[in-house]
């Protein structure tokens, strides 16, 4: 006679959970990306509290905050998870995760859902202490300002991935993630440039952050125009959408012999 045991069957979600919380331990141990990514943000908007009184900077500093939230972006929503892909892929977690029940769908959310998660509450937090701290108006269109964020931190993600592919190593990532770095930056400061018609600006605003830059604005202050805000939210879209395409079709899994 011969007896059975059934197994408990673990769920989908279950071994994602497992997985993000794996990740989000992995990501708390890193004390100096937390503080690129949090202390500083959430901080900084106190830095310029002398600046709150003087008539006409709203929009300036409004600009600062932008740029104060992609800084902090930048650290966890993108060199985090590009850290921590590279890493999984030297160690072969990927392809010892891959080999066992868990989906790839699975494998690749866990390891950017606390970069993505952690980022856009870092964007919320930092702009809702803002408001106060600084004296700035309430934002006019909360929902653009959401879909907007969400969708930064999702192009930071797949930046991510898709600079994994050419990196070699956790070091070499301070290389390779430079180029986006710098062109994050870039575009966060084509709004403050004074002559929007010189050809410097025109070829500004296909940068990756130059539309974020503009669709924050636009959902803080107004004028809400969606004819207008056409361009920038198709070119941030494509930033998006054109890397995770990238990243699909060329990923590594497996570390390079």
């Amino acid at each position: 006679m011969t007896t059975t045991v059934d197994t408990p069957r673990v769920s989908p979600f279950s071994r994602w959970a497992s997985l993000t919380k794996a990740e989000f331990v992995l990501l708390r141990r890193n004390a100096l990306q937390l503080f690129y990514a949090l202390i500083m943000p959430l901080a900084a908007p106190f830095l310029f509290r002398d600046l709150a009184d003087v008539e006409g900077v709203h929009g300036l500093l409004a600009s600062v905050i932008t740029l104060i939230v992609l800084f902090g972006l930048v650290f966890v929503a993108f060199y985090n998870p590009l850290s921590a892909i590279v890493n999984h892929r030297e160690e072969s977690v990927l392809q010892r995760l891959r080999g066992g029940e868990v989906s790839d769908a699975t494998i690749l959310t866990s390891v950017s859902a606390p970069g993505f998660l952690v980022g856009v509450l870092m964007a919320f937090a930092t702009i809702a202490i803002s408001v106060p701290a600084l004296g700035l108006d309430i934002p006019v269109n909360i929902p653009l300002m959401i879909a907007t964020i969400l969708v930064t931190a999702a192009m930071f993600v797949v930046m991510a991935f898709a600079t994994s592919i050419s990196t070699r190593t956790a070091e070499s990532a301070q290389i390779t993630s430079m180029p986006f770095i710098i062109l994050v930056f870039l575009g966060a400061a084509v709004p403050l440039m004074p002559d929007t018609t010189s050809t410097l600006y025109q070829i500004g605003q296909f940068l990756p952050t130059a539309p974020v830059a503009e669709l924050l604005s636009a959902s803080w202050f107004g004028p809400v125009d969606f004819a207008e805000l056409g361009q920038p939210v198709l070119i941030l879209l494509a930033w998006t959408v054109l890397p995770a395409l990238y990243a699909a079709k060329r990923f590594r899994w497996a570390k390079r012999s």
